[in-house]
C-alpha cells in the first residue's frame, strides 16, 4: 500500500548510459570507508512484485562493525544518485514516484 492505494507491481527503469558510471562510483566511495575490502550493488529493472527484493548492497569488511555505516549510506547514496526510476502500478492507474516527490 503506498499513499493509501494497493500497489500491484513496481516498474523500474534506468538511464543506461549513466548507470554503470554511477554505480561504481558509489562502490569506490564505499570502498574507502574504513576497514572495508569490497562493495558490490545491484537494482533491479523491469516489473516487480510486491515483497521482492529491488536492491542488494553487500559490503565485506574486517569487522562488522566496519560494514554497518557503508551498507546504511550505500542504500541513500543509490536512492540518491543512481538514475534509476520508479512507477508504482495501482488497481486504477499508476504514477511515477518521482514526479509525486517533486510537488
Amino acid at each position: 500500500v503506498s499513499r493509501g492505494k494497493k500497489v500491484l507491481r513496481l516498474e523500474y527503469e534506468r538511464f543506461e548510459e549513466l548507470y554503470e558510471r554511477k554505480l561504481k562510483e558509489i562502490e569506490k566511495k564505499l570502498k574507502s570507508y574504513p576497514g572495508v575490502i569490497d562493495v558490490k550493488i545491484y537494482h533491479k529493472t523491469g516489473t516487480i512484485k510486491p515483497k521482492e527484493d529491488i536492491v542488494y548492497v553487500v559490503v565485506m569488511g574486517k569487522h562488522r562493525k566496519n560494514v554497518w555505516e557503508p551498507l546504511k549510506d550505500g542504500i541513500e547514496l543509490v536512492k540518491k544518485e543512481l538514475p534509476i526510476w520508479k512507477k508504482e502500478v495501482y488497481e486504477n492507474g499508476e504514477v511515477w514516484v518521482h514526479d509525486v516527490e517533486l510537488k
